[in-house]
């Protein structure tokens, strides 16, 4: 599943917990952009309510700068835009989400 902003917040926690398995953020959005999202959702994570997974940035950032502000705010991981079919997999399997379609 792919949220940004306050959509991640508010349809995580409200409407679809226990089905997402993986949170893309983006970090520069509107109103809560992807690392004010990751912080609350981390907060929640951490207080048990909702459950543990996986957050991973994905920005057209790409300076050391950038990618060490993704992890200082909770994200798991990492990718730079444009994002290439085999490392999002690669990712997605390290942290064991279940892939439904990976046909071309």
């Amino acid at each position: 599943f792919f949220f940004n902003d306050t959509a991640t917040t508010e349809i995580y926690t409200e409407q679809i917990v226990g089905s997402v398995r993986c949170v893309q953020e983006t970090g520069n959005m509107p109103v809560m952009d992807g690392y004010e999202a990751t912080s609350v959702l981390k907060e929640h994570m951490i207080e048990g309510n909702i459950p543990k997974i996986p957050i991973v940035a994905c920005t057209a950032y790409a300076f050391n700068q950038d990618v060490e502000k993704c992890y200082s705010c909770g994200m798991d991981d990492y990718l730079s835009k444009p994002v290439s079919r085999q490392l999002l997999l690669k990712i997605l399997r390290r942290f064991e989400v279940c892939l439904l379609y990976t046909s071309p």
